[in-house]
C-alpha cells in the first residue's frame, strides 16, 4: 500500500514539476578574444561553456530572410563546413576547419555563383591557390587573392 501512494504522489508530482520548471530560457552565442565560440543561459555567466555543434544564422527579414551563414563547432572551435552564402541566396563561400584552423578546400563563388576560387590549406596554412575565369579555366590570380588578373 505504501509503495502505491509514493507512486501515485510521484505521477501527480513530475507533471506539476514540469510544468512549473517550464520557463522560457534565453540562450546567447559569443566570441571571446581567441574566437571561441561560448553559449550562456539567461545571461548568467556561470553558464558559459564552449560551444558544440551547429549555428545557423539569417539575414534580417528586410533583406529577404535567406540563410546568411551555417558553421559547425567543436569545444568553441569550428570544426567541419563553414558556409557563407549572398544576400540573393547563392553560396559565397564553402570552407573546411578542423580544431579552429583551415584544413582541406575552401571554395569561392562569385555573386552569380560561378566558381571563382579555390584555396586548399593543411593545419591553417595555404598550400594551394586556384583562380578561375567565367568559362572555369584556370588562371593566374589576381594581386585581390580571388579571381583572375
Amino acid at each position: 500500500m505504501e509503495n502505491l501512494i509514493k507512486k501515485d504522489l510521484l505521477i501527480i508530482t513530475l507533471p506539476l514539476l514540469l510544468i512549473a520548471g517550464c520557463t522560457k530560457a534565453t540562450v546567447e552565442y559569443f566570441k571571446d578574444e581567441n574566437g571561441i565560440m561560448y553559449l550562456e543561459y539567461n545571461g548568467n555567466p556561470n553558464t558559459q561553456r564552449p560551444f558544440t555543434g551547429e549555428i545557423v544564422e539569417h539575414y534580417e527579414e528586410k533583406d529577404g530572410g535567406l540563410k546568411k551563414n551555417k558553421g559547425s563547432y567543436k569545444d568553441g572551435k569550428l570544426d567541419g563546413l563553414y558556409n557563407l552564402w549572398y544576400k540573393s541566396g547563392k553560396k559565397w563561400f564553402q570552407k573546411n576547419y578542423k580544431d579552429g584552423k583551415l584544413d582541406g578546400l575552401s571554395i569561392f563563388w562569385d555573386r552569380e555563383e560561378i566558381l571563382d576560387t579555390e584555396d586548399t590549406y593543411k593545419d591553417g596554412e595555404l598550400i594551394l591557390k586556384r583562380c578561375f575565369d567565367l568559362e572555369g579555366n584556370v588562371c593566374e590570380c589576381s594581386d585581390l587573392g580571388r579571381g583572375c588578373k
